[in-house]
């Protein structure tokens, strides 16, 4: 039997590149089995099925940033005893891990029980060398153990080539034998084409939303003064405390605070608005260089997309003659600029990109599944 073992730390609920992966997944003839060896999350997080029975989802423990000590380390040794046990019992000729917190198993099991295994490794998000000295020892551990496995890796991806750069940067002088980039498309039946303008302007935001290290502050001080002629959802599960009690105690009647939405209905709530936005500082490195799941996912619903010109990564994709418009905005210089100017298409001429997921999976399932 050809089987693959897929090593998720933290809940695959908070993670649509994963749950995309298994979709391509479902539809591929090659794997017998699929064992995906993640956590629980908060209760209120609408669980992701299979719908295929090969795909066998095992969830143990609990993780999250609100969890008590003791839970958490129950949750490290039971999720590694049982991801190592569940190797050297059902012994997958492919072992796919994501981040460094996931990978401990897959070393054990590559470097000790089984050399001919073939290992894929996939990072969300970058993080710095210092930003990993600083980190949990648990993390800087396994980030260790790491080295070890990135010249024997079959696979190690990275979102954007700015940071598969850092990281090959960052390792060196190891050698990483087969670097990757892997961008977090959505689904190719996401695509819809733009609408027109709603007057006033919808906006959405999908996603964490923070004080200290986005623009929540000033955008939506420029949402309320502009009230007339904006709307702004928020749909959030997990955000900072100080930033709900700021919105809430702005009491605008434009804003609105909305339960967050599983991810695979959201291809029904974005293409009801006009614009969505990306408002990181750009604090940390792995906000600067990145090119967020949001972007793509504002673009293949026909929105326009405005973003901190802070994102050092998604500036190259700035627009100037084309609509759905891609714009790079100062958030600390918003509050007078009008709406209607940022959402005008006068002059400007249709074109949308496509960033599918099957197609940018295609290499990785493609390494899976080449024997």
């Amino acid at each position: 039997m050809k089987k693959l073992t897929i090593f998720h730390f933290n809940p695959l609920e908070w993670y649509p590149p994963l749950q995309n992966i298994l979709r391509v997944l479902e539809s591929d003839t090659h794997f017998d089995t699929i064992r995906v060896i993640t956590t629980r999350g908060r209760a209120e997080l609408p669980v992701f099925l299979a719908h295929s029975k090969k795909i066998v989802i095992i969830r143990l423990g609990r993780s999250g940033a609100k969890l008590g000590l003791a839970t958490r380390w129950f949750t490290y040794f039971y999720f590694y005893s049982y991801g190592l046990f569940s190797l050297l019992k059902e012994r997958p000729g492919r072992v796919l891990y994501f981040e460094t917190l996931s990978g401990w198993p897959a070393y054990i099991y590559k470097r000790f029980f089984y050399r001919s295994s073939k290992i894929f490794i996939h990072y969300h998000e970058y993080t710095t060398a210092a930003e990993y000295q600083k980190g949990m020892v648990l993390t800087r551990y396994f980030h260790a153990l790491e080295h070890w496995l990135y010249p024997r890796a079959e696979w190690v991806s990275h979102t954007n080539p700015d940071r598969m750069s850092f990281f090959l940067r960052d390792v060196t002088p190891v050698k990483v034998a087969h670097p990757f980039i892997l961008p977090n498309y959505p689904p190719r039946n996401w695509l819809r084409p733009p609408h027109e303008v709603h007057e006033p302007l919808r906006i959405i935001y999908i996603g964490a939303l923070g004080m200290d290290s986005m623009f929540t502050q000033e955008f939506a001080q420029w949402v309320t003064k502009w009230r007339q002629h904006v709307i702004w959802d928020i749909y959030t599960y997990n955000s900072d405390a100080k930033a709900i009690e700021f919105i809430k105690g702005l009491q605008s009647s434009n804003i609105s605070l909305r339960e967050g939405i599983h991810y695979e209905k959201l291809v029904d709530i974005i293409p009801q608005y006009d614009v969505g936005v990306i408002f990181y500082k750009g604090i940390i490195m792995n906000h600067t260089y990145s090119v967020s799941n949001k972007f793509y996912e504002y673009l293949t619903c026909g929105l326009d997309v405005w973003f901190s010109t802070s994102l050092l990564s998604t500036l190259p994709y700035a627009t100037t003659t084309s609509y759905p418009k891609i714009l790079p905005l100062d958030f600390n210089s918003l509050v007078e600029v009008d709406p209607r100017k940022l959402c005008s298409r006068n002059g400007l001429t249709l074109r949308q990109d496509h960033y599918f997921c099957e197609v940018a999976l295609a290499p990785l399932i493609q390494k899976l599944t080449e024997e």
